[in-house]
């Protein structure tokens, strides 16, 4: 894990800043802390190389922080009604745009994941342990899916797309005819 949670977060903001100063205007025009800017520069911004487990364990972590998601709800609802805004994320469909047009509820098995961020790290020369990579990210889904803010579930309206055996454009191309067969 990191170090410094605090310095970590100014800094991600300060270099989020430096590429994208509207978006930080945006988000203090609203009203947003420091920390919540930080944490909405992490969305936006990942991470490369070895923090990338921390990054999405740090993440995850701060998701069940029910201030912070608060104002990320209200800022992610604000965005989907000022224009339409494709969004992903693991409460999007049943917490934070329950009257979306579309919804997919779009999963990969464990194993298919762990060997998709394994290979991504692996051609970014990332040195990775494929089965700590999956033990991370089913640990992930336990936490997430029995949280007790907007726990991660498919929406009842939702279309379940399982990409585990698809490539993908074939994922782009299923998801593009959903939401062409919506508008």
């Amino acid at each position: 894990m990191l170090a410094n949670k605090d310095t970590f977060m100014v800094s991600t903001k300060l270099a989020f800043a430096g590429s994208h100063p509207k978006f930080i205007k945006y988000l203090e025009e609203r009203g947003l802390t420091d920390w919540e800017i930080s944490y909405c520069c992490l969305y936006a911004l990942g991470l490369k190389g070895k923090e990338v487990g921390s990054y999405i364990k740090m993440r995850s972590h701060y998701n069940n922080s029910s201030e912070v998601r608060e104002k990320l709800v209200a800022l992610q609802q604000q965005m989907g009604r000022d224009r339409g805004v494709v969004m992903d994320g693991r409460d999007i469909g049943t917490h934070v745009l329950p009257n979306a047009d579309v919804k997919v509820y779009l999963t990969a098995s464990v194993e298919t994941r762990a060997n998709r961020r394994y290979l991504e790290l692996q051609e970014k020369g990332v040195a990775c342990d494929l089965q700590e990579i999956a033990h991370d990210i089913e640990e992930r889904d336990t936490r997430d899916m029995n949280r007790e803010i907007a726990p991660l579930k498919q929406a009842e309206d939702a279309v379940y797309v399982d990409s585990s055996d698809m490539t993908i454009d074939e994922v782009v191309d299923k998801i593009c005819a959903l939401a062409s067969g919506k508008m």
